[in-house]
């Protein structure tokens, strides 16, 4: 935890991170990383909802890039570059009972696909966690 908020042993930020590196010819994604933080206990009267924020970077292989290219070649469409794709999220989620979680999301992304000429986007969500 890199900051307390309160006295709950989780009310605070935290701050995570993580790489994946996949073989080349094996996986359409090849490397991806994330970066990302969570603060717990900050809303007054709201001890249990949290507030996240993502940031993903995805790297498309030369697999899939060639791919592409053998698809564009084969129905004649134009070629666009594969290569990388970013995401950036944010959700609040509200506790509304011991076991159940309501989560609204928004994220953001760029280069749908890898695609560089794709146009970039906005899309909501919302997760409900029930636990038994």
């Amino acid at each position: 935890m890199v900051w307390r908020a309160g006295e709950g042993r989780t009310n605070g930020a935290i701050l995570f991170g993580g790489v994946t590196v996949e073989p080349d010819a094996a996986a359409e994604v090849d490397r991806t990383w994330f970066l990302g933080t969570s603060v717990r206990g900050i809303v007054p009267n709201r001890p249990d909802d949290n507030i996240g924020l993502q940031f993903t970077r995805l790297h498309y292989s030369d697999a899939a890039r060639d791919a592409a290219r053998a698809a564009s070649l084969a129905d004649g469409t134009p070629l666009r570059r594969r290569d990388t794709e970013s995401v950036f999220e944010a959700h609040y989620g509200l506790q509304l009972r011991d076991n159940v979680r309501l989560a609204p999301n928004l994220q953001y992304v760029w280069n749908p696909g890898g695609d560089e000429g794709a146009k970039s986007g906005a899309a909501w969500g919302l997760r409900l966690d029930v636990s038994f």
